[in-house]
């Protein structure tokens, strides 16, 4: 085994339909808490990466 397979934790692949989801979830809480705890929208520079992480994209 390689250093790198040893010292990581195991993570779904990119474009794995568990990574999609957990980014969907992230993405989603994340967008909540905002909300909640600013009381104020969230700004279109933070929802274009709200909104790939909920479609399970890597933001760029």
């Amino acid at each position: 085994m390689t250093r790198d397979q040893t010292s990581s934790p195991a993570r779904p692949a990119p474009s794995s339909p568990a990574r999609r989801l957990q980014g969907e979830v992230i993405g989603k809480v994340l967008r909540e808490q905002y909300e909640t705890v600013l009381a104020e929208p969230v700004p279109s520079e933070l929802l274009d990466l709200l909104d790939a992480l909920e479609r399970g994209e890597a933001p760029r």
